[in-house]
């Protein structure tokens, strides 16, 4: 993968190059003389982003029903618990845009209006491979049916599986 910024190799597990990263200002920060400390924080700094990002969401979610299922049906366990629930689920949506900004910014997810880009672009090429045929006096309707069946199915994307 290449750095965003610029066209070098970017770090494994990262979309940015030494140069555009902090790897170095953080490694420059964090002057460890404590071994067990070193080892820790090279554990941490060697997970993938992604996965990493992910097991975290999970162990919010997790730990949230554990606030909730602890509370019960009991109204002052559930007022006890009010602020650390809150807190947790604002953990969670924190989390949860960091993935779907990290998932556009790498072009693992595609926003709307880049879809109907694309559509746009394939029915440009289709119409191109199609051109020695455009006296025939149903071209232009099949070229619109092929555009609307395409818009038809982006608008009704979803990234569940069929």
């Amino acid at each position: 993968m290449k750095c965003i910024k610029c066209n070098h190799d970017a770090i494994e597990g990262t979309d940015k190059c030494p140069s555009h990263s902090n790897e170095r200002a953080r490694v420059r920060r964090y002057k460890l003389k404590n071994q067990d400390l070193m080892e820790r924080m090279a554990d941490l700094t060697s997970v993938d982003y992604m996965a990493s990002l992910k097991e975290e969401v999970a162990l919010a979610q997790t730990m949230l029903e554990q606030r909730i299922n602890m509370a019960g049906s009991d109204t002052l366990a559930i007022l006890a618990t009010h602020d650390a629930t809150n807190k947790s689920l604002e953990t969670i949506l924190k989390l949860v845009a960091a993935m779907q900004k990290h998932d556009m910014a790498t072009g693992e997810v595609l926003a709307k209006p880049a879809l109907e880009r694309l559509m746009g672009n394939i029915v440009e090429d289709i119409a191109k491979e199609l051109s020695p045929f455009e006296d025939h006096p149903q071209y232009a309707d099949v070229i619109d049916r092929i555009f609307d069946r395409i818009g038809t199915r982006i608008e009704s994307a979803t990234n569940e599986a069929d």
